[in-house]
């Protein structure tokens, strides 16, 4: 080994200053683009000391599984130093100018949302205003037009009534009420009558019913009393409607072929001259307590079974003989009504029984699980016991058995049958 090598041998790092050792990341950035200092010549053994003495910095690098080293003299150093100070000073300096700016952008923003702010609570302000000006106004015109008496032009027929009468809160009119609320736009004539397209017909029936006036809707023919139910509807009649048998209707007929099932399942009409076949209800009859339920005639026909059956009757259309139908009925013939039965009985014609008249326009049904028993009754009068004993080793259904095409009939619960004389909703004309 050279005295060179051996001098060079015994340096350590620690004999390193540690600016030179542990360098910024820019510093050594910097000093890795710098040129490389040319290689020293083996020195001589006079030459260690010299070399030994010289101010100078190492820095190692590991290549190849040998230490190379390049020097740096003080003035590099001092220069990169100054360089790293100076890049500091500007990206600090630049970094507060971008703060600033930052902080000036956000105050002209608040500036323009505060503006943005009050002018939107002026426009507020202008149709607060605006509002309660035409409030006023539709006040003024509504205690104008609706002032009593108030005339109402219904298809073409003028009617005089009262703004009391058609707001009355025990037979209320939805479609009144909002009306006159004025939520609903007027159609006026020239004569500043309000127009409402409808059959002025059928509004006196409506007008009736919200003066409070009593009237029978049974008394009514089909076409009127369709045509009085689809007014109730239109106007808001929920009192009305309700003696219709919509609200309280508790059962519904099956849907069924020959038979069309109308009305929310409710009314049943024949469809063709095919024979006779049956309807039954959804729901059987409860196995405890009396049942009441009526069958009103929108459209009469002779020759109607009314009564019940358990759920295996034959429902094909053909004869209801004694021999295959099953059930307790009473037959709706004109001047000779009469109870039927089938197996295990086999009767038809036990007995006259009760008056059906050509008018006849309710039929009322009773059925006491307790006694198993079965009674029939007409337009508010009820007839004897029909049946009784009647098995219950299977459930039973209300079934109606019709021959003629046309037969319409709706089935109704007590309470909605019972509103089907009416004075006022709150009044329940009792058989």
């Amino acid at each position: 080994m050279s005295n060179y090598e051996t001098a060079h041998s015994n340096t350590t790092l620690s004999s390193i200053p540690t600016y030179i050792t542990s360098p910024s990341t820019t510093i050594t950035t910097t000093m890795s683009s710098l040129p490389s200092l040319p290689s020293l010549p083996s020195p001589s053994p006079t030459s260690t000391t010299a070399t030994s003495t010289t101010t100078a910095t190492t820095t190692s690098t590991q290549t190849g599984g040998s230490d190379k080293f390049n020097l740096l003299s003080t003035a590099d150093l001092t220069t990169l130093l100054a360089d790293r100070s100076q890049f500091e000073s500007q990206w600090t300096n630049t970094l507060i100018e971008k703060t600033r700016q930052l902080e000036r952008d956000m105050i002209e923003q608040k500036k323009f949302l505060d503006q943005e702010r009050n002018e939107i609570d002026k426009l507020r302000k202008e149709l607060e205003e605006d509002k309660r000006s035409w409030e006023d106004m539709g006040k003024r015109f509504t205690e104008t037009v609706y002032s009593d008496p108030i005339i109402l032009n219904i298809g073409g027929t003028l009617f005089q009534t009262t703004k009391t009468t058609l707001t009355n809160k025990i037979n209320e009119s939805e479609f009144f009420s909002t009306m006159f609320s004025g939520r609903l736009p007027l159609k006026l004539t020239k004569e500043g009558h309000i127009f409402i397209d409808r059959d002025s017909k059928v509004f006196e029936y409506v007008l009736s019913y919200l003066r409070g006036i009593r009237f029978n809707i049974m008394e009514l023919d089909s076409v009127t009393f369709t045509l009085v139910e689809q007014d109730a509807d239109f106007y808001g009649l929920k009192g009305l409607l309700e003696s219709f048998g919509y609200l309280n209707s508790g059962f519904k007929w099956c849907h069924t072929p020959h038979y069309s099932i109308i009305s929310k399942q409710t009314r049943l009409r024949k469809l063709a001259n095919d024979g006779n076949c049956a309807v039954l209800t959804e729901d059987p009859l409860p196995a405890t307590g009396v049942t009441v339920w009526h069958l009103r005639f929108i459209t009469f026909s002779d020759d109607v079974l009314i009564g019940i059956a358990p759920l295996r009757i034959d429902r094909r259309p053909g004869h209801y003989s004694t021999d295959r139908l099953l059930g307790w009925y009473f037959q709706t013939s004109i001047g000779d009504s009469q109870l039927v039965v089938g197996p295990p009985d086999k009767q038809r014609g036990i007995t006259k029984y009760g008056i059906i008249k050509p008018s006849t326009k309710m039929i009322h049904v009773e059925w006491d699980a307790e006694s198993a028993s079965l009674r029939f009754g007409a337009d508010g009068e009820w007839f004897d016991i029909a049946f009784s004993g009647i098995s219950k080793d299977q459930a039973l259904y209300p079934t109606v058995i019709c021959h003629y095409a046309g037969t319409e009939i709706e089935i109704l619960s007590d309470a909605a049958a019972k509103t089907s004389v009416i004075e006022n909703p709150h009044r329940r004309e009792e058989f």
